[in-house]
Formats: C-alpha cells, sequence, structure tokens
C-alpha cells in the first residue's frame, strides 16, 4: 500500500478519482447482493503486455517463464488452479482471463513481450521502471493494456501495483524477476506465481485482506473474515478478531503454496471495474489480443535506435540500429541512411531476409561525436527496391549525450533498517539521467548541477539509508539522505542539490518569504529560515509576537475552541432519530446514518434481521396468500407457432420493477425449418397498457423495441439445432415498472418460418406476485380453459369444447381432446388389418384378432376336411380325388393266415381262428373278408398251415 500512499501524496487528485470509483464500485456490489442472477456472466480478457528489463542475462526471464506465469493468472482468477480446495465456500471463478498482446498500441503484430536493457543494478518502487528516460520502458497505453514490468527491485520487494485512478503513464504492476512465474528465476517460498496474482488483485481494486488497519478496519469485501494484520507462512488455523483468518486468500501476505482463492466479493468488487462506467470497463473492447494483419505490401520500418542512448563515458560509439518489416512482403533489401544532430554521416544497403513482424539489428562503423548533447537519427527507404508505401514510420532518433574526459559515477544508496522502501532518482535541468532504489549503480555523469530526488514508499524516512556518489578514484562527490534533504517533507520525498565538476551551482535559499532569502540564489538548498515568519495579527488564536514577517499563518478557533480547527473534534450526528446519534456533538456534520432501521417483526414478509430500529413500514403475510413471491418463473408452452404469429399472452400479477429475464427455452424445429432459438420475441405487457419487445429476427413488433436478436440473445442461439438455451437479458435501464397484470407473449420473430416450439421458463426478476392484482379467467383446473395464472373466476370455464374421446386406441379418439368423455368405442373400425390374410379388412384401424388363412383346400379359415382322405395308390380304401392324407389308408395283410403275427402258420393260429368261429360281425380271424369267422376261413388256414410269413 506504500506504492498507494506515495502516488496519492503526489498526485492530489488521484484521491478524488479513487473516491469516484469506490463509489460506482459501491453501487454494483449492492445491486449484485440485491440481485444475484447479475454475478458476471461475463468472462473479459485483459490484454497483457510485458516489459522484461534487464542489466544481467539472468534477469533477462525467459519465454517460457513468462507463459508460466500467464497460465497462472489464467488459472487462479478462473479458480482452475490444482490446489483449490474447499474450505472456504465462498470461494468463486472470477471470470476474469489474461492473453499475451497480439498487436501493439500502433495495430503492429507483437508477441507481448518487450525486452529492454537497462543500465541500472536495481529498481525501486518509485516507478522509474515505467520510464524509459529512468532507465525502464514506458507503459502501452492503459486503456487498452495491462503493463505487467519485470526488474529486479532490490532487497527483499516481491512487486507492487497501482490501483485503479492513478496515472495512465504508470498503471499496471511490477514484480521481481524471482517472483515472476513458477520455472527459471522463480524463488521459493514465492516461486508459484502468486506474487502477480496478489499484484493483479491491487490493479483491479482489491485491498490486502486485513484492510491495512487492526480489526475493524475493512477491505470493502463482505464475505472475507475481519483480521487484524497479515499473515505469514502458511498459517492455516490462525485466529484473529473473533474469526477464523482467511490466510489462503490471495491477498494475504502467506506463501505462494498456501494461497488458492478470492471470494465471490472480491469477485464482483473486481468485476465492478469492467460494468459500464467502470474505471477499466475500456479493457473489455480493447483490440490487444486481436492479431495484427499488414496494412501495406512494402512497408519497412526504423524501429529504434539501440546505440548510442543516455549517456557514453567513452571518445567513441558503435551505433546499432534496429529495422523492421511491417509489410506483407518479405523485405530482402532496404536502403539506410544515418545522421549525427542533423547532418548526414553515412549510407549503406542492407540486405537480407525479413518476414511480416520480424526484426533484425544493424550494426554501423565506429563515430566519435565531440563532448556534450547530441541526436542520432537513421532513416530507411526503397525496401525490396520499391517505394515504401508508409513513410510515418521511416525515421528513428536517439538522444544522447558524450562524456569524453569524464569518468563513471558510482551511486550507492541504503545501509538503513527499511531499504525496500527507498527510491531516488538524479536528474539534470529536468532529464532523469538514472534511477533506482536500494544498492549501487554506476552512470556515466557530465558535469553539472545536478538535482538528486528522494522518496520513501512507507513515508517515514530512510531509518538509517543514506546515499554517496563516489568517481572513479573512490573520490566522494556528494552525500546526503531524506531525513535531512535540503528540501521536502523528510518522511515521504526530498530534494538535493549537488555540484558535480563545476564550482558554483547558485545555491541558497531561494523563497522570498524566508528569513535568510538570498537574491542571487537560483537553486535553493534548503538552506531557508522561517524563525522570522509567524502569524502577526493580535486577534488570531495563534498570534506570534515574535514574529517579523506574516507567513498567512494566522487562525481562529473553530467552533469547537481548537486554534484553526476543522471542527472535526466535537461534530457528529446531532439527531437523536439516527442510528448513529452523538450525544456530545456540538454541530452536525453530516454522518448521520439510518440504516439501521427496518421491519422488525420476524413475522413480516419483508422482516429484516439486520434492522435494530423499526421503521413502521412492516408488511404482515396475506391471512390466504401468505407473503408475496419475489423473482419468480413463468412458464410458457406454444406449439407449431408459424412465421410471425403470438401465442396466447400468459397473465400475472405482480408489482416491482423488471430488473432483468432469466430465460430457459426449450427449442425445437417443429415443422422442419431452419428456424432459430433467436428468432423468438418476447412481448412484454405492463400494467399501465404500454408493452416492450425484446428478440426476434425481422418482424416488427407495435411495441417499443428493446433490442433485436443480436442484442438479446447469445450467438450460440442462431442455430437450427433442438434443444435447451439459455440467457439473461439486462432490462434495468428500461424502466419497466408498475403494479397489476403483467402480460408475456411469444411470438415467432422470423416472417418466413416454417413453424417452432417453444417451451420457455422466464425468471421475472424484480417483480414480486401482488393480492392487489385480480386476473380474470376460469379457474376450475378441470375446464378445458383453465387459466393458472387467473386469481377471479369470470364464469367463462368451458367443459365441453376440450371433451371427446381421449384414448388412442379407440375407434374415434381426438387427439384435441384434454377431457375424456366416456365415449370412446372400439367395434365400428375392428377387422383383421393383416394385408396377407385371406380375409383382410381395409377399413380396419383395430385388429380384433380374427384374421384368417386358406386352408389346404382353398377354404378361408378351413380345416382341409373338403378334400381330404387316403391319398396311396396302394391302399384297399384309395381315394384319387382326396388332397390332404387323413390317415384313413387301409392295407390288405400280406400273410392274414398268421393271426398271432409270430412269422409262422401253425396250430397256434388254428387254435385263434377256432376262438373266434361262428363270429358274423368285425371278425378278427376274417381271413377272406367275407364279414365273417367260417369254415371257408379254416380252409384258407390249413391250405397255408406250416408255411413262414
Amino acid at each position: 500500500m506504500g506504492n498507494l500512499e506515495r502516488l496519492m501524496h503526489e498526485k492530489p487528485k488521484m484521491s478524488q478519482r479513487m473516491a469516484l470509483i469506490e463509489k460506482q464500485t459501491e453501487m454494483h456490489v449492492r445491486q449484485v447482493k440485491a440481485n444475484p442472477a447479475q454475478h458476471s456472466q461475463l468472462v473479459v480478457t485483459i490484454p497483457v503486455v510485458f516489459h522484461i528489463l534487464y542489466n544481467t542475462a539472468a534477469e533477462n526471464i525467459s519465454e517460457a517463464q513468462v507463459m508460466s506465469q500467464m497460465d497462472i493468472l489464467n488459472e487462479d482468477f478462473r479458480r482452475l488452479n490444482a490446489d483449490q480446495d474447499n474450505e472456504w465456500s465462498q470461494a468463486a471463478d472470477t471470470q476474469i482471463e489474461f492473453c499475451l498482446a497480439s498487436q501493439d498500441p500502433n495495430g503492429n503484430p507483437t508477441d507481448g513481450i518487450l525486452r529492454v536493457p537497462t543500465n541500472l543494478t536495481s529498481f525501486g518502487t518509485n516507478d522509474a521502471m515505467k520510464f524509459t528516460s529512468q532507465g525502464g520502458s514506458d507503459a502501452w497505453p492503459a486503456s487498452d493494456y495491462m503493463n505487467f514490468w519485470v526488474c529486479d527491485l532490490g532487497s527483499s520487494l516481491l512487486g507492487y501495483a497501482q490501483f485503479p485512478g492513478g496515472p495512465a503513464s504508470t498503471d499496471g504492476i511490477v514484480c521481481n524477476y524471482t517472483a515472476t512465474g513458477n520455472t527459471g528465476t522463480a524463488s521459493a517460498p514465492f516461486d508459484l506465481g502468486r506474487t502477480a496474482t496478489h499484484e493483479v488483485g491491487h490493479y483491479l481494486n482489491l485491498r490486502h485482506i486485513w484492510g491495512d488497519g487492526g480489526c475493524g478496519a475493512s477491505d470493502f469485501v463482505d464475505d472475507t473474515p475481519d483480521s487484524d494484520g497479515p499473515n505469514y507462512g502458511c498459517a492455516l488455523g490462525s485466529v484473529a478478531c473473533g474469526t477464523t483468518d482467511m490466510v489462503q486468500n490471495y491477498m494475504d501476505y502467506s506463501d505462494d503454496a498456501c494461497m488458492n482463492l478470492f471470494t465471490q466479493g472480491q469477485s464482483d468488487r473486481m468485476n465492478a471495474l469492467f460494468a459500464p462506467g467502470g474505471a477499466r470497463a475500456s479493457l473489455v473492447s480493447s483490440p490487444g489480443c486481436t492479431p495484427a494483419v499488414p496494412d501495406f505490401a512494402l512497408d519497412a520500418q526504423a524501429q529504434s535506435v539501440i546505440a548510442p542512448a543516455a549517456g557514453v563515458c567513452a571518445t567513441s560509439v558503435t551505433p546499432v540500429l534496429r529495422v523492421r518489416n511491417n509489410g506483407e512482403q518479405t523485405l530482402t533489401s532496404l536502403d539506410v541512411s544515418y545522421s549525427l544532430d542533423g547532418t548526414e554521416i553515412g549510407t549503406l544497403t542492407w540486405t537480407g531476409a525479413l518476414a511480416y513482424a520480424e526484426s533484425e539489428d544493424v550494426t554501423l562503423s565506429e563515430i566519435a561525436p565531440a563532448e556534450g548533447n547530441h541526436t542520432f537519427s537513421f532513416t530507411v527507404s526503397n525496401p525490396n527496391g520499391g517505394m515504401d508505401e508508409n513513410a510515418t514510420n521511416d525515421t528513428a532518433t536517439s538522444d544522447f549525450f558524450m562524456n569524453t574526459t569524464g569518468s563513471g559515477v558510482t551511486i550507492s544508496v541504503g545501509g538503513g533498517s527499511w531499504d525496500s522502501e527507498i527510491g531516488w532518482s538524479l536528474d539534470l535541468n529536468g532529464t532523469v539521467l538514472a534511477s533506482g532504489g536500494a544498492g549501487s549503480v554506476t552512470e556515466c555523469i557530465p558535469n553539472g548541477c545536478f538535482t538528486f530526488n528522494m522518496t520513501d514508499s512507507y513515508g517515514d524516512g530512510w531509518n538509517g539509508g543514506t546515499y554517496t556518489l563516489t568517481d572513479d578514484a573512490g573520490n566522494v562527490l556528494a552525500s546526503g539522505d531524506l531525513d535531512t534533504a535540503q528540501s521536502g517533507d523528510g518522511s515521504t520525498q526530498g530534494s538535493d542539490i549537488l555540484q558535480i565538476g563545476v564550482a558554483d551551482c547558485g545555491l541558497g535559499c531561494t523563497d522570498a518569504t524566508a528569513c535568510n532569502y538570498d537574491a542571487d540564489a537560483t537553486l535553493d538548498d534548503g538552506s531557508c529560515d522561517f524563525d522570522c515568519t509567524g502569524c502577526t495579527d493580535p486577534t488570531a488564536c495563534n498570534y506570534d509576537p515574535t514574529a517579523t514577517q506574516d507567513d498567512g499563518s494566522c487562525a481562529v478557533n473553530d467552533d469547537c475552541g481548537v486554534c484553526g480547527g476543522d471542527n472535526s473534534t466535537c461534530g457528529g450526528c446531532i439527531d437523536s432519530a439516527a442510528c448513529n446519534y452523538d450525544v456530545s456533538a456540538v454541530f452536525d456534520d453530516g454522518t448521520c446514518d439510518f440504516s439501521c432501521y427496518g421491519c422488525t417483526n420476524p413475522e413480516a414478509c419483508n422482516y429484516d434481521p439486520s434492522a435494530t430500529l423499526d421503521d413502521g413500514f412492516c408488511e404482515l403475510p396475506d391471512p390466504v396468500e401468505g407473503c408475496p413471491t419475489c423473482d419468480y418463473p413463468l412458464n410458457i408452452v406454444e406449439t407449431g407457432l408459424v412465421a410471425s404469429a403470438a401465442g396466447t399472452p400468459a397473465l400475472t400479477g405482480a408489482s416491482g420493477t423488471l430488473i432483468s429475464l432469466d430465460v430457459t427455452l426449450n427449442f425445437s424445429n417443429s415443422a422442419g425449418g431452419q428456424s432459430w432459438p433467436a428468432d423468438m420475441m418476447v412481448e412484454i405487457g405492463l400494467p399501465d397498457g404500454n408493452c416492450y419487445a425484446i428478440g426476434g429476427y425481422n418482424l416488427t413488433s407495435a411495441c417499443t423495441d428493446l433490442g433485436n436478436y443480436q442484442v438479446v440473445w447469445p450467438a450460440a442461439w442462431q442455430t437450427t439445432t433442438p434443444g435447451t438455451y439459455t440467457a439473461t437479458v439486462d432490462l434495468a435501464g428500461a424502466g419497466l415498472t408498475g403494479t397489476g397484470p403483467w402480460s408475456f407473449t411469444l411470438v415467432n420473430g422470423w416472417t418466413t418460418s416454417s413453424g417452432v416450439d417453444y417451451d420457455a421458463t422466464l425468471t421475472l426478476n424484480g417483480l414480486c406476485t401482488s393480492d392487489e392484482t385480480d386476473i380474470s379467467g376460469c379457474t376450475d383446473a378441470s375446464a378445458c380453459n383453465y387459466n393458472p395464472q387467473a386469481t377471479t373466476d369470470d364464469g367463462s370455464c368451458d367443459f365441453a369444447s376440450c371433451s371427446g374421446c381421449t384414448d388412442a386406441t379407440a375407434c374415434n379418439y381426438n387427439p384435441e381432446s384434454t377431457e375424456d368423455d366416456g365415449s370412446c368405442e372400439f367395434t365400428s373400425c375392428a377387422g383383421c388389418t393383416d394385408v396377407n390374410a385371406c380375409n383382410y379388412d381395409a377399413g380396419a384401424t383395430i385388429d380384433d384378432g380374427s384374421c384368417l388363412e386358406l386352408d389346404a383346400c382353398g377354404v378361408c379359415g378351413g380345416d382341409n376336411s373338403t378334400c381330404s382322405g387316403c391319398t396311396d395308390p396302394e391302399a384297399d380304401n384309395y381315394d384319387p380325388n382326396a388332397l390332404v392324407d387323413d390317415g384313413s389308408c387301409v392295407f390288405a395283410p400280406t400273410c392274414p393266415e398268421d393271426l398271432n403275427n409270430d412269422g409262422q402258420i401253425t396250430v397256434a393260429d388254428v387254435l385263434e381262428l377256432l376262438a373266434d368261429f361262428g363270429c358274423t360281425s368285425d371278425c378278427s380271424a376274417d381271413l377272406n373278408g367275407d364279414g365273417a369267422t367260417n369254415v371257408n376261413d379254416i380252409l384258407q388256414l390249413l391250405a397255408a398251415f406250416g408255411n413262414d410269413c
């Protein structure tokens, strides 16, 4: 928070801007709390540009280390981090993502990583790394990019950030190169990239979780526990202010491995910045992550002068130029001319092969400018032998100075107990030649009168820290510290005038109001003495009888009796009805708070458990209806809705202001057409008779249009695929309010649609059911025209138009009927429905099981009896007309005399015949078939006696 305090001190208007941002944030968070459906559903992507400042190879971190940091930011802010847990239920996905910039502010392609060499060994918290003139890298436009500086911050400082509302030129975050990402130079215990997560939290308006104070100090977030200070390491279970500390929150000071969450309240606070009117809303529409494309076929760029730059402590310098191809064609040749102080000193022709967006450094021959300030420039022309189509980027310049006789000056700063808070810069006539924090750096410094500026981010001085400037021989050129600075407040900022290589810088007291004012002095040395000044008015409460010069400090007693006071010691709320009434206050300071008023009756519909004083507006539940239902769903089903057709209005009695609609739509193309879910139009009828329309493709509604399908419905709704589609429609600015009957009508908003099915559930956020509203209609649920929204029966109930046979198997089934009247019959349409049957009935719709087949005789349903008999020609009873053998064939025995069937004609057969002798009907021994057993049979048996059969 030291950087914030420094900026607010240096930029007085910043506190005003931050107050406005806080007011907008408070309103946004209040709206989200009142209507949780307004939690951010839009994923915001922030373009990021990395400024990597390096004095050593280690500080020039790899692309892999940069990408690891980007991955960590996206995981942490979207709650995709692998170390998340469920210990805190309020942990949330913030809906915020980050991407490396793919085009620069001029529309040129970029990888989002700037590598900038610096002659500074370290930086502090005075923002020097954010300015090219101070050894850093100038910020890209804060309205379109989040600037991320990586450098050596010196001491133990991990990083810092600028809150919304600060200067655009310094906006962004800074991280030490040892606390960036989770690979390369990242050092434990801050080696998981959470330093950047923490600092981006500040960049997005989050305070430290303990509110930077003791118990009761606020971080402006309701769902983070109160705490009295930071936690270090991983102090799980730490208790402060009566609650367990959320040490895993990214906005604490815990080690990286301990952190794992933002809360929903923190998410709401950050997302307020992207709401309309929010301080960082412009990032939502930034083109930073849109890939750049070339504007010209031939476009060579004089990108920059790498050397000479800043100060050169030598008699000569080797210029290095950087050229770039911004054209579509590959750059293979280029003419280069270069100048010193406006006079051309050389030319060359470069050849090579640079694809679009590629650069190459060109080293020239050594030059020897004279002592003093110079400007080096170069110009490119004739790319590939043709005309450059964009001359605006053909020249680059660099201002520098030569110190041909001088030597390096070493600036050493620090040695106190809080060196991490130190910042400094050395300027000559307003141009900063060096800057940094605690540590040592050697610079090429010309002779002159310098200003050494000093800052302390905490505001309590340098606590023993000093600065010393020495030449190459070890001679001390100047020394001092913030606490004894010639000018400044001695604690937060100050400056000293230094004479290097010159005899007189005109030092002295330049304040004409001082007792020791020196009219010949041109530079103030901090020696001004004001002991002779004071209040010379005897009527003032601070009258100084020893003063000889009035310093304008005369004051009077305020209403509290304090000399020069602002009434703050006796001000307060003097309204005895207020929650914070102060009986000791002398005058009202406008702080009266009435937020403790509300309904204190637990039985009331609007009971406020936080209220301590009843406001007399309790709303008791209706004896029949109870309490009204708010933010309630309304289901509307429309089947086969054709082009431009409006469905049946769904009525509901309600009171309030319709803030938004949560829409869940089950959609299908019932007619097989090409309709979209996005074609759906919703017409909203208000109790005052006005109506408003949202959605629809090309149908013009008679109601006031609040936006067509492109404005209202998501792009995913522009499809013919059936399914379930959801959306939230913000109506907060439409002013849809009233008490009485509201109507909601679904309309097919495509004028050439074949027909659709809509099954929509609309959640009416902001409306509450109202028992003061009567909606007429049929209230009998058994009626054909039953209206579930109706509250008063108007006698219109119809029980006939929808009655009929509802059994789909009946002959007289009526698919339009919703009430069965007992008329179903199953006989008039019954018959054989099998087309292969011999008695098939083409008019039958119900099969009655009567289907038959032809028998072998060709008789439908016959049993073959009309053409059956003995079909064996060998049989005694063979029937040549028979088609089906009925098993009746009879054959004469081949050996009839063998009555006992033992294979021989013996006495045993004679005895069997004698036993049957005299039989006259059905005789078993009738050998000759004459119907009787007689002498003829005996003679036949005797004739065969003794034979084998």
